[in-house]
């Protein structure tokens, strides 16, 4: 039985052979349990700067191979707790959380400023194909009475669609960066 705190990614069998000088037989393992705390925190909208909820899950997962049928049985336990929040629990190393925060917010006012522009620049550049549109069809309207309208497809050149749908998706990242920002400084 090993127990290990694990904060980053890791590779179970590099670290039981290099910390623990063990290898792992899956031909001969029977039990195999796994057992983990997760800690939530669930953000309400109540009041600007209401503390959010916390929980405490324990989950154990258990693989079974006693009955040796080449079927693994799996069983999961899982206990939550809720428990109130307070700083500590919610940064349990708050100069490293602070600072994560900071660059996150940072970095989502950068994602916000370059997708204000380019939103503005979308609507530039189809306003101006909207306006080159209207002078060329303008122009053949004058220029060659005799001779039937352009056809829509010829004036599809004008308006770039990628540009109506760059236009959609600035306009759901706005809002969704505006709302992350918001939670961020909400769990301060």
């Amino acid at each position: 039985c090993f127990t290990f705190n694990a904060t980053n990614t890791f590779d179970v069998e590099e670290y039981l052979l290099n910390i623990h000088n063990e290898t792992i037989n899956y031909c001969g393992l029977n039990l195999l349990t796994l057992e983990f705390a997760i800690h939530a925190i669930q953000l309400k909208n109540e009041r600007l700067f209401s503390l959010p909820d916390c929980y405490h899950f324990s989950v154990k997962v258990t693989f079974d191979n006693n009955a040796r049928t080449g079927k693994i049985r799996q069983h999961l336990n899982s206990d939550a707790k809720f428990r109130t929040c307070n700083r500590k629990l919610i940064h349990q190393n708050a100069d490293f959380t602070l600072v994560r925060r900071n660059l996150l917010i940072f970095l989502d006012c950068v994602v916000l400023f370059i997708t204000i522009i380019s939103f503005i620049l979308c609507i530039r550049s189809l306003w101006f194909g909207h306006h080159l549109c209207k002078e060329i069809r303008l122009y053949y309207s004058l220029a060659r009475t005799q001779e039937k309208p352009l056809a829509w497809s010829e004036l599809q050149i004008f308006y770039s669609f990628w540009y109506f749908l760059m236009i959609i998706t600035d306009l759901m990242v706005i809002p969704g960066t505006i709302i992350k920002i918001g939670i961020l400084f909400k769990v301060k």
